[in-house]
């Protein structure tokens, strides 16, 4: 009874893009409106993950690098990320981290489901595919600190999350973002992201994509199985070669790989 509208730049963002006549400067102009949402959106920007020639300083640079599409999408997620910053810290809650393995795993999406006309949508639903977690833990601090020291005890995320609030993140981001307006098949991204059991596609989807690109960006050299079972940390290695697609796991984790070290080194 407390979920929240979308953020109201997206929602202003959208509607301009939909409008199809908006430029850059339209477009730069909504979102610097708001201070903080641009300087979060020119950091993600920043990420050694988009391997930009040059570092971007404004967010007319950005969007003229990566165009409408993936600045929408990061956009919201920016905007998610300070609609919900926490005002009680959760103890063990890295939201920085949460947001870097986002980036990571929508750049990985984006290779793994090797079809162009898809490729932008497998980008926004690995990089919104925490979105539930980042509402529990904003929403109901008390309750996620719970779930965080279930999880340092050994118990597997999503299991800790259903014991302490009766769902786990997926199902709630998927539900937010339904509530949002968002396409279906991106819905399917976010609430499928860990279970392998609703990833038993005939072909390669936006869906399996997001899940194996986040344990890959959890992990380059996460175990694959051909009897992977409910384990939300292996890929699907026997649905894979049902798809005729295993041979190409190599190159996504050298992707992975590579993503990830340059990310590091930028950091540091």
């Amino acid at each position: 009874n407390r979920l929240p509208s979308p953020p109201k730049v997206f929602h202003e963002v959208a509607v301009a893009l939909a409008g199809r006549r908006a430029g850059v400067e339209d477009v730069a102009l909504l979102i610097e409106r708001d201070v903080a949402l641009s300087a979060q959106l020119i950091r993600l920007v920043s990420s050694a993950f988009f391997g930009l020639p040059r570092r971007v300083r404004s967010v007319r640079g950005a969007i003229a690098y990566l165009g409408f599409n993936t600045v929408k999408t990061l956009v919201l997620s920016a905007a998610i990320v300070e609609q919900y910053r926490m005002s009680q810290p959760v103890r063990g809650f890295d939201l920085e981290a949460l947001q870097s393995h986002a980036l990571a795993s929508a750049h990985i999406a984006r290779q793994v489901i090797g079809q162009p006309s898809a490729s932008e949508t497998a980008f926004s639903a690995a990089m919104l595919q925490n979105v539930g977690q980042l509402l529990l833990a904003s929403r109901a601090p008390h309750e996620y600190s719970e779930v965080l020291i279930r999880q340092r005890e050994g118990a597997p995320p999503e299991l800790s999350e259903v014991d302490v609030f009766g769902v786990a993140h997926p199902a709630v981001g998927a539900y937010l973002l339904g509530i949002w307006g968002l396409p279906g098949v991106l819905i399917r991204g976010v609430l499928s992201h860990h279970d392998l059991q609703r990833n038993v596609a005939p072909r390669m989807d936006v869906p399996l994509a997001v899940n194996i690109a986040s344990k890959l960006a959890r992990d380059p050299e996460v175990p694959a199985l051909d009897d992977a079972g409910d384990d939300p940390f292996v890929i699907d290695l026997g649905h894979l070669k049902e798809l005729a697609l295993a041979h190409l796991l190599p190159e996504w984790r050298a992707a992975a790989e590579r993503g990830l070290s340059t990310h590091e080194g930028d950091a540091g």
